[in-house]
Parts: structure tokens; C-alpha cells; sequence
């Protein structure tokens, strides 16, 4: 299923046994759908979203993205190559091979797991040197020490 606000989305080839299939995720949600060509995502996707001139495909090839084109050009140069004869199955295979894609734009992914580490080592990091200056202060004697 696919956000209408999303405008970012992956796609790579998904080879089974007996059937190529291409799968489409969606970078906001991380739901995957899976299509029999790459027209039918463009479709798709020109179909399901709002900001379609904002959108962009990250391809991604032996699990690395490689590179991206827009939902519009990946439209274009889809129908490009179905008029040159390219068949739907190697399309992306094809596009892939001759480097038909933008290879300025990046995609980061951040694991929110590793930043609620550093925040917390941070953090321990702070409570811990108020503590050493704390009793460095009392045993100098600057802040009087408790007694009863």
C-alpha cells in the first residue's frame, strides 16, 4: 500500500524461480508491494499520490541503492524502452546495466535505536561529570559536606 504523501520509494528485482518480480517499497511506511513490470509502478504510483513532481524511485541493485530517477522520467524512459523492443521483465536489468539513472541523489536511513544510545551515553555522561564536580567541590571544601 502506498501513502498518498509519500514521495520517496524503492524498487529492485525481486527473481523467483519461475516468475521476475519487481517490488515497490514504500520508504515512509516500509510496506512492500510487488509488481510484474515496471510500468505498473509508475502507474501505480502516478495513480496513488499527491506530489507525483516531487517523487523519486531509488533503485537499489545487489542491496545498495545506486541511484534514482523521478517517477515522471522513470515514466518516460519506461516507455521509451517498451518502444525500443526492451522486454518489461529486463527493463530494470537494462536500465541498471547502462546506467540510465541520476546518481546525485542520496537516500540516508537513520536508525532511531543507535541515536537513543548516543543521547543516553550523553546523557551519562553529563550526570557523571556533575557528580565528579560536585565532590571535587566538597572535598576542597567550597561546598560544606553533610553532616548530622
Amino acid at each position: 500500500m502506498i501513502s498518498k504523501s509519500s514521495t520517496k520509494f524503492l524498487i529492485f528485482e525481486n527473481p523467483k524461480k519461475d516468475v521476475q518480480k519487481f517490488t515497490l517499497e514504500d520508504a515512509n511506511l516500509e510496506s512492500k508491494t510487488n509488481f510484474n513490470s515496471i510500468q505498473q509502478i509508475v502507474e501505480e504510483i502516478n495513480g496513488n499520490i499527491e506530489n507525483v513532481e516531487d517523487a523519486r524511485i531509488f533503485i537499489i541493485h545487489s542491496k545498495k541503492i545506486i541511484g534514482s530517477l523521478s517517477v515522471q522520467k522513470m515514466g518516460e524512459l519506461v516507455n521509451k524502452l517498451t518502444l525500443d523492443g526492451i522486454d518489461q521483465k529486463n527493463q530494470l536489468s537494462h536500465i541498471i546495466d547502462n546506467k540510465l539513472y541520476d546518481k546525485e541523489h542520496e537516500l540516508v536511513f537513520v536508525d532511531p535505536k543507535k541515536w537513543r544510545v548516543i543521547n543516553l551515553i550523553l546523557f551519562d555522561a553529563l550526570l557523571m561529570s556533575v557528580v565528579i564536580l560536585l565532590v571535587a567541590l566538597m572535598y576542597t571544601g567550597y561546598l560544606p559536606k553533610y553532616t548530622k
